[in-house]
């Protein structure tokens, strides 16, 4: 299963907010995370709006992308165990290749 979509607000063909629009009016639940230039905070509340769950401006370092992708696991972790029965903890890493850890 897909854990996540990193995606960049202009595409040659598209742009990034339409499309996560169109997921998310279809049902995808996954994180999703913006790529961008545009860093206007007027910009960002439309990435937001349009259904990204992080939005994430050029230039960015390895180290702000993996923080962030950090932070997605965290949250999405965090959302489905509230969405789940109390049938017990959550195991494994949606975001493979993460540097994530849990602490036992």
């Amino acid at each position: 299963p897909i854990a996540g979509i990193l995606m960049d607000i202009e595409m040659e063909r598209s742009r990034g907010d339409d499309v996560c629009r169109a997921l998310r009016a279809t049902g995808v639940a996954i994180p999703m995370l913006a790529c961008t230039g545009n860093a206007s905070a007027h910009d960002i509340a439309i990435y937001k709006e349009a259904g990204f769950s992080a939005v994430l401006t050029k230039p960015y370092t390895c180290r702000d992308l993996a923080t962030e992708l950090v932070s997605l696991d965290k949250s999405a972790r965090i959302s489905r165990s509230l969405s789940r029965s109390a049938s017990g903890p959550v195991r494994g890493s949606p975001l493979r290749g993460s540097s994530y850890s849990p602490n036992p």
